[in-house]
């Protein structure tokens, strides 16, 4: 833990959400920063890559026309973590768990590092518990468990939305446990956006969704699958619950 509050005025090149800076003392891969832009602005950046005194920061924000020699960048000891709850359940959030509902940010319970940790495949437990979807092919062929993960990945034509929206709205787990659906959607347009929104506001049981829309920060498509991860590995492993983790990514969906 540091005793103070590191700033650099030493970046020395930005290449799109890229910032190279020099002369760093102590820092770590996954590093939580902050970049000051000389308007400013405040924007949040991650530490790729250190090598000796240069350091790797991937910009989580828009980039064009800053000034690098003027722009300040903290160094915050500390990982990106997200803001955990029971009450993330009927929420949508953006790529950056910022709500896009209209309420305010609930009273987190805990806060959790979003980079997770690797998990033994030889340590989990067999799965056994069905979820239902309501699609013949995938409920009698390609059976959904309780644990599992269902990426979902479309072209141009095919009724991807369609069918990650009735996945959502049907699953249904045997089971006391509470049941709820992760979804996160990557590189949605304003249509796509608002199908989904009428597609969570009726399904069946409790969802927590993370929005990614098409004019959004291009970072953000990386931070709304660690999110939503970390927030159905809250959900499961300290509250109990039965989750789904529905991911579907539209960026390549356009012809």
């Amino acid at each position: 833990m540091r005793l103070s509050e590191h700033i650099y005025r030493t970046a020395s090149s930005l290449a799109g959400h890229l910032l190279f800076v020099r002369k760093v003392f102590s820092a770590r891969i996954g590093e939580a920063a902050k970049i000051i832009a000389p308007d400013g602005r405040v924007m949040e950046g991650e530490v790729l890559k250190i090598e000796g005194e240069d350091v790797l920061i991937q910009v989580y924000g828009e980039t064009r026309g800053l000034d690098i020699e003027d722009t300040s960048i903290i160094f915050t000891d500390s990982v990106k973590k997200a803001p955990l709850s029971e009450d993330i359940i009927g929420r949508r959030f953006n790529g950056s768990c910022l709500p896009i509902d209209g309420k305010p940010l609930f009273i987190p319970e805990k806060w959790m590092p979003i980079s997770g940790c690797p998990i033994n495949p030889s340590s989990r437990a067999r799965p056994e518990e069905f979820i239902e979807t309501g699609f013949s092919a995938l409920d009698g062929l390609n059976t959904l468990v309780k644990g599992q993960k269902l990426p979902i990945f479309s072209c141009a034509g095919l009724p991807s939305k369609e069918l990650a929206a009735g996945i959502s709205r049907n699953a249904a787990a045997k089971g006391e446990k509470g049941f709820v659906v992760i979804f996160i959607a990557i590189g949605l347009t304003h249509h796509e956006c608002s199908f989904y929104t009428d597609a969570l506001e009726e399904m069946r049981g409790g969802f927590a969704a993370f929005m990614n829309k098409a004019d959004d920060p291009v970072m953000e498509r990386l931070l709304a699958p660690r999110f939503g991860l970390t927030a159905a590995e809250y959900l499961a492993f300290e509250k109990g619950m039965d989750v789904l983790v529905v991911i579907t990514d539209m960026t390549n969906s356009m012809p």
